[in-house]
């Protein structure tokens, strides 16, 4: 007669067996059942053993606990005695899933307060920009369709750069890009998006920029297209601007990849 298992006894068996090369601790943990039991069962589930380590509940609850926000180098720390490649093998096993980072692109031309730059903030920003930021037109999906969107952004290690633009212009958005090794530096990237703040700021630095400059322009003539329409949807000409963008990007300007 087939053995009666009860649904918590199916969801230990899930958990301890993959994790447990010792029969006796997992027929301490379900007394109520022979190996031979167990074994069926296992194979019905198609249970496997962790070929990549063995992982505690305990050290299962860590990773289930911090893989969405924690860094490579900060899970490392966290599961010490485990190596990247057991960890990652782990999370896709568990099926967890990583918050990507993400930009909420401002969509109304109040996103913004009105910015005025001094001759030294032009200068020092449009120096920013060609150096260390990118200007474009970005595409992102919305239950209507595409959205474009312009976009200006700022990538450095110098938080205080980074503070610096969010006391002066007043608006935008940054968040902490995920370092590649522990030896890097945290990584900080400031986004503007707004039709109305990326249009002040470029208007006023533009004749100072030199790397970025054509780049500029062709975002000012999209906010043009932006600003003349009327009604909803997407404009052909804003789509053709798109297009013009990315055929840079492809072909390479200095600009920086991610974003």
């Amino acid at each position: 007669m087939p053995t009666i298992w009860s649904e918590q006894e199916l969801e230990i068996l899930k958990q301890i067996y993959p994790i447990t090369q010792n029969r006796k601790t997992v027929l301490d943990t379900l007394p109520n059942k022979q190996w031979t039991s167990i074994r069926h069962k296992a194979g019905e589930l198609k249970l496997k053993k962790d070929k990549l380590g063995i992982w505690s509940l305990t050290e299962l609850e860590v990773l289930k606990n911090n893989w969405t926000e924690k860094t490579k180098p900060e899970l490392l720390a966290l599961l010490s005695d485990k190596d990247w490649s057991s960890i990652r093998h782990k999370a896709f096993e568990l099926k967890l899933r990583k918050h990507k980072l993400r930009v909420r692109y401002w969509h109304t031309y109040w996103g913004c307060p009105d910015i005025h730059l001094t001759d030294r903030q032009i200068g020092y920003f449009a120096g920013i920009i060609d150096g260390e930021g990118h200007v474009r037109i970005v595409r992102s999906k919305q239950k209507g369709g595409d959205y474009y969107a312009p976009l200006i952004g700022i990538t450095n290690t110098d938080k205080s750069l980074i503070d610096k633009c969010m006391n002066i212009f007043k608006s935008g958005r940054f968040y902490h890009k995920e370092r590649r090794s522990p030896k890097h530096k945290p990584t900080f990237v400031y986004v503007i998006a707004s039709v109305k703040g990326v249009k002040q700021i470029l208007t006023q630095i533009i004749d100072e920029l030199t790397v970025k400059k054509h780049r500029a322009e062709l975002v000012l003539e999209f906010i043009k297209v932006k600003e003349s329409k009327t009604g909803y949807g997407v404009d052909q000409r804003e789509i053709k601007l798109y297009n013009m963008m990315t055929e840079q990007n492809v072909r390479g300007n200095g600009e920086h990849p991610h974003m």
